[in-house]
């Protein structure tokens, strides 16, 4: 199976199909490609009505920057185990929603650096 990257617009060969294991909103398969000729991944089909995948409660926005520092905190541990395994590179995190993971702004979780 090929998918037109939206990027460069070049035929891509499947990398890896997915489920929704984390919140087991759907039992659907989810296909996803690796463009050759500028490196991403992505997703083909997106869904039409991608919206049902995510509820009302699906995450909730902090009302204040002492409120995201707070989840942050909470959900530090996801960057802590992923620098075990990842020791060099740069990270991509898929639809972070506010971002909690990523750090806070006294403690970021790592330095972000221009594509290359």
């Amino acid at each position: 199976m090929r998918a037109a990257c939206p990027r460069c617009r070049q035929q891509s060969p499947m990398h890896l199909s997915a489920k929704d294991w984390n919140r087991r909103i759907t039992d659907e398969t989810f296909d996803y490609y690796r463009c050759a000729a500028c490196g991403i991944v992505f997703l083909s089909p997106v869904p039409r009505d991608i919206g049902k995948y995510y509820p009302t409660a699906y995450y909730g926005i902090p009302a204040s920057i002492a409120d995201l520092v707070a989840v942050a905190e909470l959900e530090r541990y996801k960057i802590e185990l992923v620098q075990r395994y990842a020791t060099r590179g740069r990270l991509l995190e898929i639809g972070p929603a506010t971002a909690p993971s990523l750090g806070s702004p006294s403690r970021p979780a790592s330095t972000p650096s221009p594509s290359k």
